[in-house]
């Protein structure tokens, strides 16, 4: 097994973090496709600084990071269902944005910058 990584820069401050999880969900599918792994686990989410993600680029201020445990696509050990898959996105999604949510009173992200 593996850890599967993904990074997206937070490139507009004033998005909500329940809008920045939205779109890294969606992009998941695709980005494990490429990487050619399935998820299995459950993942986690986090925002940090840029400067301190390795493979950011820096590129940004913020960087929102997603690691999953991940075994190689066709993975004979790995033998989820599409719609099981697929509901097992969906309710990772709505606890990821419910755990956004109540923590994002604690994030100090600078919103306050935004021109």
């Amino acid at each position: 097994m593996t850890v599967f990584r993904a990074l997206w820069p937070i490139t507009d401050p004033t998005l909500g973090v329940g809008d920045l999880l939205a779109t890294a969900a969606s992009d998941l599918p695709l980005l494990s496709r490429q990487a050619r792994v399935e998820l299995v686990g459950e993942g986690r989410y986090c925002v940090a600084r840029s400067a301190t993600v390795p493979g950011s680029g820096n590129l940004t201020e913020w960087t929102l990071l997603y690691t999953c445990p991940a075994v190689p696509a066709g993975d004979p050990a790995v033998r989820l269902d599409l719609v099981v898959a697929e509901d097992l996105m969906l309710e990772e999604r709505r606890r990821a944005e419910a755990a956004a949510a109540a923590a994002a009173d604690q994030l100090e992200l600078p919103i306050e910058e935004a021109s």
